[in-house]
């Protein structure tokens, strides 16, 4: 779905109130989406990438190691069949044709490099990008050791989702007997766009039904730049939260413990400097560590904090941590691709 001039070509906002500043030099905008085997965000692999930039359009097939549930088959139309010895990936019971994992995020590597170029950075934009998409990713880069080049690449998130909230003016839709807002893909087509949605929704009628909207609506770059996530502090907390996230006993996140986390990684705290400080004081390390103006936390906060991050660094093997986040400082500093040092104009 080719774009046109107008959409593509964006103005940066005069307001410079912004604490990401990201109106003074080129930042591209690509829309993606990923199709996975699971719909589990700690498990899933992925088969289809589908991404917009401009007039640029991208997707690859990818074949997952082990089969598809039934809710993610009946989702978005994949399957495996076994031909013989070899396995295929099928979408809409046909087969097509897919690499490795590995592979086809190689391949979405190099259509990001195409697209960046010119001595500018993406934003990568998804529905439920910030709860799902960009969770499921960054796990897989780190798997195959390629969020290096992910990170030269990518300088934050957006989820679309929350914009569409924002910018359109949805009506009550009738679903089975009662009336509701609702903001799922395909009812936003149909109500915005007459878009014929098919019984299943691939990754690529997921790009083309955003990129549709967003250039209808003349997406406006002020509720760019409120929603965007810095990968920077992603990442951090990304490795924070594998390193000493809590389960509870009905399997769910410790969430108050998250947002600990959270504000960690939004003041630049990492999990070296979480280790480092236990290791130079393991009674005060890490409480001084915490009593950064920037995290305002109370002292019961700081003692919860304490306590779970000490069993988790006194029982976790060192080898534990993926080799790629490993690092004596962050690897989302590499290159300094931050919000303040790489602001930027957006076009989509």
């Amino acid at each position: 779905m080719a774009s046109n001039s107008s959409s593509q070509n964006m103005k940066p906002s005069p307001d410079n109130s912004d604490v990401k500043e990201l109106n003074k030099d080129e930042r591209i905008i690509v829309i993606f989406h990923l199709d996975t085997n699971l719909r589990n965000q700690k498990l899933d692999e992925i088969c289809q990438i589908a991404a917009q930039c401009g007039e640029k359009e991208f997707q690859v097939y990818m074949l997952p190691e082990n089969s598809f549930n039934y809710n993610a088959s009946a989702a978005n139309g994949f399957g495996i069949v076994q031909n013989g010895t070899k396995k295929q990936l099928i979408h809409d019971k046909k087969v097509v044709n897919a690499v490795s994992e590995e592979d086809g995020l190689k391949k979405f590597l190099e259509f990001l490099r195409d697209q960046t170029s010119n001595n500018c950075t993406a934003l990568l934009a998804a529905y439920n990008c910030l709860t799902y998409h960009r969770y499921v990713l960054i796990r897989l880069l780190i798997k195959y050791n390629l969020l290096n080049n992910f990170e030269s690449l990518v300088l934050g998130f957006i989820d679309t989702m929350k914009i569409f909230k924002e910018m359109l003016p949805i009506e009550e839709i009738e679903t089975e007997g009662s009336s509701k807002k609702t903001y799922e893909l395909k009812d936003l087509a149909k109500q915005f766009l007459n878009y014929p949605i098919p019984d299943t929704i691939h990754a690529k009628i997921n790009v083309e039904i955003s990129v549709s909207l967003i250039e209808k609506y003349k997406y406006d770059i002020v509720l760019m730049k409120k929603h965007a996530d810095d990968l920077k502090e992603f990442i951090r907390y990304y490795d924070l939260r594998s390193t000493f996230g809590v389960i509870k006993k009905d399997n769910k996140r410790d969430a108050a413990f998250e947002g600990y986390l959270r504000k960690m990684a939004k003041a630049g705290i990492t999990v070296d400097k979480v280790e480092n400080a236990y290791k130079q004081d393991p009674t005060n390390g890490i409480p001084n560590l915490l009593k950064d103006p920037l995290l305002s936390f109370t002292p019961k906060a700081i003692q919860k904090i304490n306590d779970i991050v000490k069993v988790c660094l006194d029982n976790r093997p060192p080898t534990t941590r993926p080799t790629s986040l490993v690092v004596s400082e962050p690897i989302c500093y590499a290159g300094g691709r931050g919000f303040d040092s790489h602001p930027a104009q957006m076009s989509l």
